[in-house]
């Protein structure tokens, strides 16, 4: 469900809040869903982890079920 601007959100938000994210010597490898998430992680090189963004997917899903769109 992560695309670029999640990946973009995330950062933001854990340097804002003071959250240091490691950083990845790898390549992110193809992202097909999302292609400029492949470019972001590359350039940024950050570890976002899925624990990080837990309430955001949950809610995401909660939409999804209630069909509700985020992405309007």
């Amino acid at each position: 469900m992560m695309g670029a601007r999640d990946y973009r959100d995330a950062v933001t938000r854990a340097e804002n809040g003071g959250t240091r994210l490691e950083r990845d010597t790898k390549n992110c490898g193809p992202t097909p869903w999302d292609p400029t998430l492949e470019e972001e992680f590359n350039t940024r090189r950050l570890i976002v982890h899925e624990e990080f963004l837990l309430d955001e997917v949950l809610g995401e899903f909660r939409q999804m079920a209630l069909g509700i769109s985020s992405r309007d």
